[in-house]
Parts: C-alpha cells; sequence; structure tokens
C-alpha cells in the first residue's frame, strides 16, 4: 500500500479505502473540501480518480492537455491498436505526471518517469509513452493559454531499446505454418506474401480482389495511415483466396473468419484484433513448448517477409513504410549482408 505522499494530488488514503478529495465553492464564496469514496483497490481507484480529474480539468496542468489531446486529436486517428495504444500511454503519463502544471514540466520530471522502478520492466513502453508526451507538447503549442513554449522531451535520452533480432527459418515457418487451423494457415501465407500488418489482414475482404486493364489486383487499406494501396494478385494470392473460399461460412465476406458460431459473435465474422492475438498467443507457445522453437511473434512473419526479399525497395512499398529507415529496422537477414571473407592468411 502506498504512503500518502506518493499519491497524487486529491487523493487520500483513508480508512483503507481511497478517496477523491476536491474542493467545492460554498454560497459564502470559501471552499470546503469534499470526501467521494472511489474504491479500496488502488488501481480501480487510480483509474477513477483520472476520470474525475480530467473532468474537473485542472486548469494548465499535463493531464489538462492529455484530456484535450485526447478529445481534440486522437478521433482523427484510424487504427483502433494505435487509439488503444495512446489511450494506454494517456492514462500511464497522468498517473506519473498528470498533476504537473504543463509550464513547470522539466526535464527531471521525464527521467524520474523513465527511471522509476515500476517502469523497469516495461522500458519500451515507457519509451513509447514519452514519446506520445512529446506529440502532445508539441501539439500544445497551436493551443494557445494551455499550451506550452516548449517541448521539454526534445533531448532526452530515452532507453536503449536492443533490436528484435528472431528470424523465422523456412523450415520453422513450415512448421508452425502446418501445425495451425487452416483458417491461421491462411493467415500467415496471405501475411508472408503481402507484408500487410496484421489489422490490415483481418480486414481483408475476399472480393478485394479487382481487375485494372490486365491486371488482377489485391486493394489494401492499412488502418495507420489511412492510405490505400493494391499489390499485383499472382497465382498464389489466387490460390490463397480460393483456399479461403472454400472454408468460408459466409461467403463474400472476410478472407479470415471465424469457424464456427459461438456466444460472442457469428460465423464468418472477422476476427477481433484481440481475438486473433489470443488464439496465435496460445498455440504459438504450445508450438514453442513441443518443437524448441525460439520466442516468436506475429510481427516476426512481416519482418520474414521483408527481409526474404532481394530487393530492400520492394520490401520498403510492400511494407508500407513512410521512411526507408523504418524498412531497414525490419530486415534481418539478407544476402546483401552477406560479406566474404579475406581470403588469405599472412605467410
Amino acid at each position: 500500500m502506498p504512503s500518502k505522499r506518493a499519491l497524487p494530488p486529491r487523493l487520500n488514503l483513508k480508512h483503507n479505502a481511497y478517496y477523491w478529495t476536491p474542493r467545492v465553492k460554498q454560497p459564502d464564496g470559501t471552499s470546503e473540501k469534499k470526501w467521494i469514496r472511489l474504491s479500496t483497490d488502488l488501481q480501480e481507484a487510480l483509474t477513477e480518480y483520472y476520470k474525475k480529474e480530467r473532468a474537473k480539468g485542472t486548469p494548465g496542468s499535463v493531464s489538462e492537455l492529455l484530456s484535450k489531446y485526447e478529445e481534440s486529436i486522437l478521433p482523427k486517428f484510424t487504427s483502433p491498436d494505435t487509439v488503444r495504444n495512446y489511450r494506454r500511454s494517456i492514462e500511464v503519463i497522468n498517473l506519473a505526471l498528470g498533476h504537473i502544471p504543463a509550464q513547470e514540466l522539466r526535464s527531471h520530471h521525464i527521467y524520474a518517469f523513465l527511471d522509476a522502478p515500476e517502469n523497469k520492466a516495461r522500458k519500451k513502453a515507457a519509451n513509447r509513452d514519452i514519446s506520445l508526451l512529446s506529440t502532445v507538447l508539441t501539439q500544445s503549442k497551436r493551443w494557445g493559454g494551455i499550451g506550452v513554449d516548449y517541448n521539454v522531451c526534445f533531448g532526452i535520452e530515452l532507453n536503449p531499446e536492443k533490436a528484435r533480432g528472431r528470424y523465422i527459418t523456412d523450415a520453422q515457418f513450415v512448421q508452425i505454418r502446418n501445425s495451425l487451423p487452416p483458417m491461421f494457415q491462411i493467415a500467415m501465407d496471405i501475411s508472408y506474401l503481402t507484408s500487410i500488418r496484421k489489422g490490415d489482414m483481418l480486414r481483408l475482404r475476399v472480393n478485394d480482389i479487382y481487375q485494372r486493364n490486365s491486371d488482377s489486383l489485391l486493394q489494401i487499406t492499412q488502418q495507420k495511415t489511412g492510405e490505400t494501396y493494391s499489390i499485383k494478385a499472382d497465382d498464389l494470392i489466387f490460390e490463397i483466396f480460393e483456399r479461403a473460399r472454400d472454408l468460408a461460412v459466409t461467403p463474400d465476406s472476410y478472407l479470415i473468419q471465424k469457424p464456427t458460431r459461438k456466444a460472442s459473435g457469428r460465423a464468418g465474422d472477422p476476427y477481433t484484433t484481440s481475438g486473433f492475438d489470443s488464439i496465435w498467443q496460445r498455440k504459438i507457445r504450445a508450438l514453442e513448448k513441443e518443437y524448441g522453437l525460439p520466442n516468436t511473434t506475429w510481427h516476426d512473419i512481416r519482418a520474414k517477409a521483408a527481409s526474404d526479399l532481394e530487393n530492400p525497395y520492394h520490401a520498403h512499398r510492400l511494407l508500407g513504410h513512410k521512411s526507408m529507415a523504418t524498412t531497414e529496422r525490419y530486415l534481418r537477414t539478407r544476402k546483401r549482408d552477406e560479406v566474404p571473407s579475406s581470403g588469405r592468411l599472412p605467410r
């Protein structure tokens, strides 16, 4: 149980329960502290606390900037995963830094956040939290009175991140693929052929292949950027779509669809990202244990697809990145990285 000093302003512990204690103006002009019980559980209390604090809108605080960003900017994002991740970061930042007046935010506050014991096991996530805070502070310069004049996150040395080097070999890919249900085999195949993001893959429909002149094209709309592009539908892609049609409960619907009716949805419905992840995680952890495979994520399939291409620019176009530098971080095993030895020994 945290000490009272460790709790944010207006959150108090009394008789093993947490209370929100705003000051309420009285008719005579004075103010009186009001005790509003939240919960006996700290996390539940903090969730309710920040809901009430945002509603109260502490003037000029980091919390107010985060709240304005959440209300005015976040709805413009088209990717549900991005919105969910940003909301999670907003809650974390609010918990640690929300009470600080934005104009008084300094670099030592940021470093204290990064070095906090609770962030030691989530260093990469803490970096993402600060990246979002930096975005909010930059955006706030447009907001006049409640904004900041400069972004204290500029120049901050974030936690070092080790690039993921996991490369799925062809043999491992086949081993994993052949151990999965047919619909997940289709998902692996289409992901490898197109380097498509998981969320975009789950939104593919059987009729997304269309004709333009003499070409057959697979149309993809990126949730993350909102951009639409097309990939030439070769014989392998057509074969995958045919397999999906044979398995489909609902024809002319989603390419990757739920095979059976359940209480939570109808047969033929698409998987949610979290639902798909849950099944994948359960199955891949069992396969890792059975076959002694290294830790494998779904993202590794996208990285393998890009890494196996001869031309990095081809990978860049398939991945849909705006920056080639981003693509470079995906390319884990490349023939162009193979360097011959010096070819001689001193005699």
